[in-house]
């Protein structure tokens, strides 16, 4: 369905997304602790069935995105430029984009709330619990991250268009310092998120990045077998929900 959005100026959209929204299960959370679906032990089964009761009052979610040209200049197979300014994302990014000729700068967070709580929690002396919030939390923001990427896709379908998977500084080799330059161009405190001098997004469980638009563009899933960066978070959580999925299939 397309996104609950509402069209700001400079062809930026803030996006609605409620808790409901995001879809996450119990399964999900076992899952993202290190469980097969329904074999979490006690008492992590009970501090899941807490999170989720608990979550829907705790979310501050604010999405959105703004849409910039993006072309890939032919002397510089390396990068991407994204509305005007050059980024260098390495060529497997910059590949993945060849065909589109617009992007998506996106950014979403669940806010800080979820992270306050994991910390009093740990400084309360229930760091099991704290640690149960805390991934929680990196669930409900990556699962942001994904409702606002398939809403943006419906929406370039209205209009003819493609999209491409997402990217966000920090993947394969696109330094996560050219945040400043991808936060330059959204609006000022855009969904309430700031940088840090070492340019990490404040609060901390946020996302950003881009989706590239074309006409003749398709999303395909990620290829993590050509990248040569071993110590890869990503990878790992995608070969993971990779091996799961065909598990669940044979």
């Amino acid at each position: 369905m397309p996104l609950r959005q509402s069209r700001q100026p400079d062809d930026a959209y803030v996006v609605e997304i409620g808790f409901h929204d995001l879809g996450v299960t119990k399964a999900d959370l076992e899952i993202r602790l290190g469980y097969e679906a329904g074999r979490a032990p006690e008492p992590f089964g009970g501090m899941i069935d807490e999170v989720l009761a608990e979550a829907p009052g705790r979310l501050g979610i604010q999405a959105g995105y703004r849409l910039v040209p993006l072309s890939r200049p032919a002397d510089k197979r390396d990068g991407l430029l994204i509305g005007g300014p050059f980024f260098r994302t390495g060529t497997i990014v910059a590949g993945e984009f060849a065909r589109a000729d617009e992007a998506a700068v996106f950014a979403c967070t669940i806010g800080p709330s979820l992270e306050t709580w994991a910390s009093d929690l740990t400084g309360d002396g229930e760091p099991a619990l704290g640690f149960v919030v805390d991934s929680a939390a990196s669930e409900f923001a990556e699962r942001t991250a994904a409702v606002l990427h398939d809403g943006v896709a419906a929406f370039m379908r209205e209009r003819g268009r493609g999209v491409t998977n997402r990217y966000s500084p920090g993947y394969c080799t696109w330094d996560v310092g050219e945040q400043r330059t991808l936060f330059s161009l959204l609006p000022d405190g855009f969904c309430g998120i700031r940088l840090t001098e070492s340019a990490l997004m404040v609060p901390v469980k946020s996302v950003s990045g881009i989706i590239g638009t074309g006409k003749s563009v398709e999303r395909r899933d990620y290829r993590c077998d050509r990248c040569g960066v071993e110590e890869c978070v990503w990878r790992a959580v995608r070969t993971k929900k990779k091996s799961e999925t065909t598990d669940k299939r044979g």
